[in-house]
């Protein structure tokens, strides 16, 4: 997909990555076609997505430090 890097150093960072960008351009699409709920519902669920996203992160680094 044009202007977005998809490499990942896991598995399951590419897949958080890939569910972040697909609710994004499913954002966009809603605002192109003139639907601004739905648009607003994508990209807060891609929001809350990729905030979930960090907390795993952090988690799982904090486990392997302790």
């Amino acid at each position: 997909m044009e202007g977005f890097d998809l490499c990942s150093s896991s598995t399951d960072g590419n897949c958080f990555g890939k569910y972040e960008i697909a609710l994004l351009c499913c954002g966009m699409m809603h605002v192109h076609f003139g639907h601004p709920k739905l648009a607003l519902e994508a990209l807060t669920e891609a929001v809350r997505a990729s905030q979930q996203h960090c907390w795993l992160i952090h988690l799982r680094l904090w486990a392997s430090l302790g």
